[in-house]
């Protein structure tokens, strides 16, 4: 019944929404006030640059506003990304439901983050690369794949995952072609190059650049795993089990594009998330997942039969991403 109503937009799901979205924000702005979110760690010089400038380095209201422009803007990415492709025919109000779920799971990180401009870029990126699927010549599409890849690095340095996952995924959707992977990369690398080039023109040296890319590989970030830490990875790694095992029941249901679509999400999930393991990164990397895992778990929703199972896995989900919200304030 619950999952039914998900499903069929009823006005429950949008009173739900919009609930979740106030909650949401006054989440974001309480967590300014009592000091329980933490500055963006993972940005690259453009992005800190940026963020110096405008919001003099701090977390405050404005980044929080930003933040939640650009949880809106990769809400709408999805919608639209789901649009042109048909993955699942789940309607825009479970993309809401789903983002709005998944940006509560970790409260430090609910502000402005690098991850949040990355995810954008490679939404748009991942429209490019998918919409090369049967094209006889894909040069100019794969290209530009590789260039909105190559953006959202600029702003966020784990983007670079992106690389080994973007020629996987080429191999998923297109014939092994010796010549669109070489362009692939050229795209990938052209946003780099310009910015080191403008960077050079601006500063008259790289120096600055080289020592930032040396200590962020040298750099340990120090997770501590406390109770809260915990809760949420641990309501992260249950949802994730249980979506994995809906799927495999329905993934025969899928067109050749969702089934091949799925497989992207769901090596892009596991490359993203292992890198939160990495010394360099951290937790807030995790926000990089959110694009996939969206994905997923709205397939994985939409395409579950309606039984009490379903309705549970559906109420566990909401619960533990409130429920980790209640903790960390307590």
């Amino acid at each position: 019944m619950i999952l039914k109503q998900v499903k069929q937009n009823g006005i429950e799901v949008m009173v739900a929404i919009a609930v979740l979205a106030v909650g949401m924000a006054l989440s974001m702005f309480l967590g300014v006030t009592v000091r329980h979110i933490e500055l963006p760690h993972d940005g690259t010089p453009l992005f800190n640059t940026i963020y110096a400038h405008l919001f003099g380095g701090h977390v405050s209201v404005g980044t929080q506003l930003v933040s939640l422009i650009l949880l809106g803007l990769e809400i709408m990415m999805m919608i639209l990304l789901n649009s042109d492709f048909e993955f699942t025919r789940a309607k825009p109000s479970m993309f809401v439901l789903v983002g709005i779920l998944l940006s509560l799971a970790y409260v430090p990180n609910n502000t402005l983050l690098p991850e949040q401009i990355a995810n954008i870029f490679i939404a748009l990126g991942l429209i490019k690369m998918i919409a090369s699927h049967g094209l006889d010549d894909a040069t100019y599409t794969v290209f530009d794949s590789g260039l909105f890849f190559g953006v959202a690095a600029l702003f966020c340095l784990p983007a670079f995952m992106m690389i080994p996952v973007g020629i996987l995924g080429l191999m998923v959707f297109r014939p092994f072609r010796g010549n669109e992977f070489v362009v692939f990369l050229i795209g990938h690398i052209t946003p780099v190059l310009f910015y080191v080039a403008l960077y050079y023109i601006v500063e008259g040296n790289v120096s600055d650049l080289a020592a930032y890319l040396g200590s962020r590989l040298q750099e340990v970030y120090h997770v501590e795993f406390g109770p809260r830490m915990v809760a949420s990875l641990a309501a992260h790694v249950v949802v994730v089990l249980l979506g994995s095992l809906a799927i495999t029941r329905e993934y025969p249901k899928f067109n050749l594009i969702g089934s091949q679509a799925y497989r992207l999400f769901f090596l892009m999930y596991v490359c993203m998330a292992g890198l939160c393991f990495a010394p360099m990164f951290g937790a807030q990397t995790l926000r990089l997942v959110f694009l996939p895992f969206a994905m997923m778990l709205v397939t994985v929703f939409h395409e579950m039969r309606d039984s009490l199972w379903a309705d549970i896995a559906v109420v566990f989900f909401v619960l533990c991403h409130v429920g980790v919200q209640v903790l960390w304030y307590m």
